[in-house]
């Protein structure tokens, strides 16, 4: 069978309402992160924990954080981890970032879950069964 952009767009959104990217960040997010199998941290802890980190930082260095406007101090908390955190969580070399053995790579660990073969063996299934399901409501009708 032949798909349009028309069919694909379709089909995402049906794979949407379905419910599958939910479960798949769910299932990422609580994922264990240290795949040595030293740690049981899943990802979402472990970023947590790095948020946190970052916010007391600032919050140490600028204590009238605290007192100002809650959407202001949440816009500007937000703006500092997208500046910087992501590339702290990256740094190896950053000593105030935490404990040595719970640094890694971000961009490699969501590379790894993404291109997991079971998960794209697992996306692929569903996707079929979609298809499958669609194919069989009168007139392809979602």
């Amino acid at each position: 069978m032949v798909y349009n952009e028309e069919d694909s767009k379709k089909l995402f959104d049906r794979y949407k309402k379905e419910g599958h990217f939910d479960k798949l960040k769910r299932d990422i997010l609580s994922s264990p992160w240290d795949d040595t199998g030293e740690g049981n941290e899943s990802f979402e802890q472990m970023l947590r924990e790095r948020v946190a980190i970052t916010v007391k930082k600032m919050v140490n260095e600028d204590e009238e954080l605290i007192f100002k406007n809650r959407g202001l101090t949440s816009a500007l908390i937000e703006s500092q981890l997208v500046k910087d955190s992501y590339s702290k969580l990256n740094d190896k070399n950053d000593k105030n970032n935490g404990d040595d053995a719970k640094k890694f790579e971000l961009d490699a660990y969501i590379r790894s879950k993404l291109q997991d073969p079971k998960l794209l063996e697992m996306i692929k299934s569903q996707l079929q069964e979609t298809v499958s399901s669609n194919e069989e409501e009168p007139n392809g009708q979602t």
